[in-house]
């Protein structure tokens, strides 16, 4: 008994170690001279599958922490990543943007997360590199609850109008397909926002029925709330968390609120308080640089491409991790290329304007308005 079962124990053992060694050599064998060096891993292919399915984006920051490498190859079963995390090399990526393509990847993102039908997904797949033209492109309340709750109602209402379908509780959670179709069915659009008629428009004048609309529309709702919400939170949450930081920002807003008389409803004299978020993004670099380093701190920039075909290290200083509000002012010096919140190139985010206006919206009105401490005074 004690042999078979030492027989069988040398037997897993060898044809471990010949797994173990044929993946090193298959590693070695299939990586090409040009690409950049590929991530060490104990287990190859298998161990960064495993760390990149468990620490999502995590992963890409740990590796950078270890490694330090400018550039380096995440080799997965049968998929290659590349990882570009130099800065300087980023300018070089964004330039060869049909050779490193992002709207291919667009495509696969809706077919699997929107459930759009198969007509649908080829009209998706129709010149998905560019080759024939040009991409299409149009010119005591838990703090996160609350800006949660407050911005998706905003954003929403800015987007879809009279009949936003997400002040349905309903949709509000759980991003309801089918209510968003009768949204469209029923004409809601017609009131909404100049991007929702011609994204509605476009979608129509290449065939694509109004349950695919509908279906599409969730990604283009996910764009508008999932980055900004946990962004109004962190910068909400810094500023308060900061008295020195709080001061500064509700000093500079200060300093451009204009006051007129006005009368109430029931006739009584008031005063009216406005804020101008035009001169406020110009004369308030305090609190530009607030939002900054919101991103720099909080997001991490993964800006992804699909390869068509074969074709140091930043330093932040000791306080890398520390939220400083002052850290982008423009007196700072600072790398060009961070943070990249709102990505860069190509597929630099058409909403950005629209995005970092409505943060200074609602950071304005709230550290305005409001005082807020947190419980047992300490954040966290």
């Amino acid at each position: 008994m004690s042999s078979s079962i030492s027989a069988g124990l040398m037997a897993i053992s060898t044809i471990t170690t010949v797994i173990y060694g044929g993946l090193h050599l298959l590693l070695h064998l299939t990586q090409d001279a040009r690409e950049p060096p590929p991530v060490p891993a104990s287990v190859p292919f298998v161990g960064p599958m495993i760390d990149l399915s468990r620490k999502k984006s995590r992963y890409y920051a740990a590796l950078w922490g270890r490694y330090k490498l400018p550039a380096c190859t995440i080799r997965l079963p049968g998929a290659r990543l590349y990882v570009i995390n130099a800065t300087s090399l980023i300018p070089a990526v964004q330039r060869q943007y049909k050779t490193l393509a992002f709207p291919p990847l667009q495509a696969k993102l809706a077919m699997n997360v929107c459930g759009s039908s198969q007509t649908a997904n080829d009209i998706l797949n129709t010149n998905a590199t560019g080759d024939e033209g040009a991409y299409n492109r149009r010119r005591s309340s838990e703090l996160f609850d609350f800006v949660k709750r407050e911005v998706t109602l905003a954003t929403t209402d800015s987007v879809y109008g009279d009949q936003n379908p997400f002040r349905d509780p309903a949709i509000f959670e759980a991003f309801w397909s089918a209510q968003i179709c009768g949204y469209f069915k029923e004409g809601g659009h017609e009131g909404g926002s100049a991007l929702i008629k011609a994204r509605y428009a476009h979608s129509m004048s290449h065939k694509i029925s109004v349950e695919d609309i509908a279906r599409f529309e969730i990604a283009g709702a996910i764009a508008i709330l999932i980055n900004t919400s946990p962004t109004y939170f962190w910068q909400v949450y810094h500023l308060y968390s900061s008295p020195s930081a709080l001061e500064d920002c509700r000093r500079e807003l200060g300093t451009i609120l204009s006051e007129t008389a006005s009368k109430t409803q029931g006739g009584r004299s008031g005063r009216t308080v406005t804020l101008d978020l035009t001169q406020a993004k110009t004369s308030c670099p305090t609190l530009l640089s607030s939002l900054q380093e919101v991103l720099r701190l909080h997001s991490v920039g993964i800006s992804t491409r699909q390869v068509i075909e074969d074709h140091d290290a930043v330093t932040w200083g000791k306080d890398i991790h520390s939220f400083d509000h002052r850290r982008f002012l423009p007196n700072e010096k600072r790398p060009n290329s961070v943070p990249r919140g709102f990505g860069g190139g190509t597929t630099l985010c058409p909403g950005r304007h629209f995005a970092s206006t409505e943060t200074f919206a609602f950071t304005a009105l709230i550290i305005l308005r409001f005082d807020m401490h947190s419980v047992g005074d300490i954040w966290k």
